[in-house]
């Protein structure tokens, strides 16, 4: 098992009660499961713009280790933090602001999480402001 896998394991139960709380409330429905592909690289292509509970969704299904993608933001605390602000303001307007401020503690915790995990189980930044080449490179 590669080193990846090992600090996946190592993080797995958190990982999967964080998917639970994404996705509480929703239905799961796996269509084609027979076709995942069980050894050897593949690559999942989804249409989201990276949502939580799509990534949630594929780590739940997926019937083995997910590498993904992301926004280089999310593993620097203060950008993540910054970045879920942004977001908060972007769709609830002024209350957003109110909102980030009442989630600090439980924002803290999961920013503090994400980022100290996010490259030891094989995320490969993204920078989404300037070229994707580097990413595309590895």
């Amino acid at each position: 098992m590669d080193k990846f896998e090992r600090e996946f394991k190592r993080v797995e139960g958190n990982v999967r009660r964080l998917c639970n709380i994404a996705l509480f409330g929703k239905k799961l429905v796996v269509k084609g499961k027979e076709n995942f592909i069980k050894e050897g690289p593949n690559i999942i292509i989804g249409n989201h713009v990276g949502a939580f509970k799509d990534i949630a969704a594929l780590l739940k299904v997926v019937p083995r280790p997910v590498f993904f993608t992301a926004n280089k933001m999310i593993f620097n605390r203060d950008e993540f933090s910054w970045l879920i602000r942004k977001h908060l303001k972007r769709h609830l307007k002024k209350f957003g602001l109110f909102v980030d401020l009442a989630i600090t503690p439980i924002k803290t915790v999961l920013i503090n999480f994400v980022s100290a995990n996010i490259t030891r189980v094989g995320t490969i930044p993204v920078d989404l402001y300037n070229r994707k080449r580097m990413a595309m490179k590895k």
